[in-house]
């Protein structure tokens, strides 16, 4: 953003690079003197529950706070963390055919 406005007070136009779900969106409407922003449609809109509307060769900005995305619930679902397993409920550990079979105990030098 710095830059952006560095540019901006010295009357510089600026092209801003793709950015992942198109977040570059709302910093490409801050600045003033953005004339192109990137979209190379990657395709994560399924990540969403509303993407980036982009039409007639422009992208307009959610109307939301923040950078206006959403988490889908099913992008939520699919990528949260595991939920942790008390150890009773992990059972037998499965045996291991790659480790050494015990010979005994190691020789004394």
């Amino acid at each position: 953003m710095r830059i952006g406005w560095l540019a901006a007070e010295m009357g510089i136009p600026i092209s801003l690079g793709n950015t992942f779900l198109e977040v570059g969106v709302h910093m490409a409407t801050a600045l003033p003197e953005v004339e192109w922003l990137e979209y190379s449609f990657q395709n994560f809109d399924h990540l969403v529950e509303t993407p980036i509307e982009i039409r007639d060769g422009y992208a307009y900005a959610p109307d939301r706070p923040g950078h206006g995305l959403v988490l889908s619930e099913e992008a939520r679902q699919d990528w949260a963390p595991p939920k942790r397993l008390e150890r009773t409920q992990l059972g037998a550990a499965t045996k291991n055919n790659r480790l050494p079979i015990e010979q005994g105990p190691a020789p004394t030098i």
